[in-house]
């Protein structure tokens, strides 16, 4: 969904950990900045799930650090 706004950027999952029923993951976001240089965001997702399907995803921006 964010390549209109990052066209050739690229997201991946760097960690996640899952306590009771809600799984915490770490998305770095990465591209080529208006300058050309390589540049990364980081933000941070909550995710539930019912069995395979995700029922609720929310995120925030970086990681809280």
């Amino acid at each position: 969904m964010f390549n209109a706004s990052a066209p050739g950027w690229s997201a991946k999952v760097i960690k996640s950990d899952t306590v009771a029923s809600v799984t915490r993951v770490t998305v770095a976001f990465g591209g080529p900045g208006p300058d050309s240089s390589e540049q990364v965001q980081f933000g941070q997702y909550f995710v539930e799930k019912d069995g395979d399907l995700v029922s609720r995803m929310v995120g925030f921006v970086g990681t809280g650090e």
